[in-house]
This record gives C-alpha cells, structure tokens and sequence, in this order.
C-alpha cells in the first residue's frame, strides 16, 4: 500500500476528489416526525446503503450513511464502477499490476464514499477491508481513506489482531475510528482496552431459536458494566426489520436498511417508550451468547468480500 504522503498518494488523491467525475443526485432532504420521536429516545439512525432505495427514505434526522465492501460489490454488478476502474488502471499504469489493483480498489471504495457524503450531505461509515496480515498496511490504507476527507469519512475496521492494532496507531494519531465486532462483550471489552476506539459496532443480529434477539434493553445491560471512555459509543448493526428498529429503540446507534426504515415508517412506535422486548431463553440468562454458529465471523467476512472486489476488478480490466 502507497504510503499517505507518497506523491503518488497525493495525485491519487486528487483523482479521487475529481468532481467533474462524480455522478451527484443533490435532493433537499426533509425531515420527519416520526425519526425526531425515535431520536428522543436517546437512539440515532444510520442507514446503511447508499442506492436511489436509500435516498427515497434519508430524511435530516438521520445522521450518518454506513458503507462496507459487500455494497461495492453489488454496485460493480450493476456496472457502476466498470469506466472508474478502467480510467484507474490507465491513471496507475506505472504501478506494478498487484499493486496498482490494491490502489484501484482504494479509488473506488474512496470515490463512492465521498459520492455518498456529497449525496447525502452526511457523514460517510467505510469499511477498511482487511486485505493485509500486515496491521501497519490496514493502518495506511485507512489513514489515507480518511485523509481523502476528514469532515465526512469514518474508517471502519473489522475486529482481528490486525484490525485492533491498526485502530489503535490510528486513535494515537487522532483519526476517529469504528471497531466491527460481532455480538460479543469479549471483542468489545478488547476493542475498547486495546484500541479505544470512538465507536464500536455490534452486529449482525440474528433472530432464531439458537441465538434470539436481545433488546435495546438486554444490550445495555450486557454491556454497561464494561469500563470504556466516555468517547467510545455503541453502534447495533444489522437492523434489517421494523421489528429490531423498535426492539432497539433507545440504544445509542443503530444501522438500518432502507427497506427496514421504510416499513417502520408505515408502522413507527406510538409515543416515545417504544415496546417492552420478551426476554430472550438462554441457558446460561446471558441473551443471545450461547450458540455462535449462526454469528457471522466479521474479519473472514471482510477478507473474502475484498478478495470478491479484486477478482472482479481484474476481470474488468482484463475484458476490457
């Protein structure tokens, strides 16, 4: 990875931020009743997802977008991104073919996120893919990411050994940052006494008899008796159904889908206290710890997206 204050990271800085380039769909966003009532509550709202789906249900009261590389991906399949890789590669052609894909895929995942911000007029949640064993790389890539546009982009790292010792260089460099945990109090309490990280992302949640659903509730209380810093707030991810929005209503963040957003617009929650949650049965009363087979592995999740991302860069490049 080219280091942050490579000349070459400046020009392919500059490329990113071209904004000739950029497709921006400008809209005056409203604001909406029913997402002022759920912020009373003490929750935020982040949608995940950037498409035309995304910008129908954004309203004002929402306070960031959430980015990671799957969404990449299925924007590349629609042929979103195929003339930026081609016009990349000719921009990059003195880099090695290795390292000049690796680059590639930083311009796109750079681009559309400064796209989103402009597009949102929001605050921009990107995924800094764990591509490296090497946690002074990671560190890199996300320094750059972030330095393509401090006010609007948060790096978000997935939880591994990598992952938590590049946040930790980043926080020492003052750079805010997410950590992507699973829903485990053990990834979190490490995240927050190695990294100390500005936010730390629990997700996904799953709803099934082997691993039920917590509350907003039950979260809270899993989770409180950790000591972390003021600064470290937490984020549920995952909130795919109108369903979790109510269920996590009151935790400090949340990241919903568009659909999920849409349907609990027809059906929000009367009145500002939300509905109580059923307790989840475990074994052990611990909610929803028991099994994690159905928990996504989030760093292996990350490494197979990005290695998905560069097979089809190559295949661009190649057909073309």
């Amino acid at each position: 990875m080219i280091e942050f204050r490579d000349p070459v990271a400046e020009h392919i800085k500059a490329f990113i931020l071209d904004e000739t380039a950029m497709e921006i769909d400008n809209r005056d966003y409203p604001s909406d009743p029913v997402w002022r009532e759920y912020r009373e509550t003490g929750s935020r709202v982040w949608l995940y997802g950037n498409d035309t789906s995304a910008q129908e249900v954004w309203t004002r009261d929402m306070e960031a977008v959430y980015l990671d590389t799957p969404l990449v991906i299925d924007a590349f399949r629609q042929d979103h991104f195929t003339g930026l890789t081609l016009e990349a590669n000719g921009v990059l052609k003195g880099l090695p073919g290795d390292e000049r894909i690796k680059e590639i895929a930083f311009i796109i995942n750079a681009r559309n996120a400064v796209a989103t911000s402009k597009r949102f007029a929001a605050r921009v949640c990107v995924e800094i893919p764990l591509f490296s064993d090497s946690a002074s790389e990671i560190s890199q890539y996300a320094r750059r990411l972030y330095q393509v546009c401090p006010e609007h982009l948060l790096p978000a790292l997935p939880y591994s050994s990598e992952g938590i010792t590049a946040a930790a260089e980043l926080q020492k460099a003052g750079i805010p940052i997410i950590v992507r945990t699973e829903y485990s109090p053990q990834q979190v309490k490490n995240s927050i006494r190695h990294a100390s990280p500005n936010y730390v992302a629990l997700g996904n949640f799953h709803d099934t008899r082997e691993v039920p659903m917590p509350s907003a509730q039950e979260l809270r209380a899993l989770f409180d008796h950790l000591e972390k810093p003021e600064k470290t707030t937490l984020i549920a991810c995952g909130m795919d159904s109108e369903e979790k929005i109510r269920r996590f209503m009151g935790f400090p963040i949340i990241v919903a889908t568009p659909e999920a957003v849409r349907n609990y617009q027809r059906k929000p929650v009367a009145g500002k206290r939300g509905v109580p949650a059923p307790e989840a049965e475990t074994a052990s009363g611990t909610p929803g710890m028991q099994n994690r087979k159905e928990l996504r592995d989030i760093a292996l999740q990350s490494r197979n997206a990005y290695d998905e991302l560069v097979l089809i860069i190559r295949n661009a490049i190649d057909s073309n």
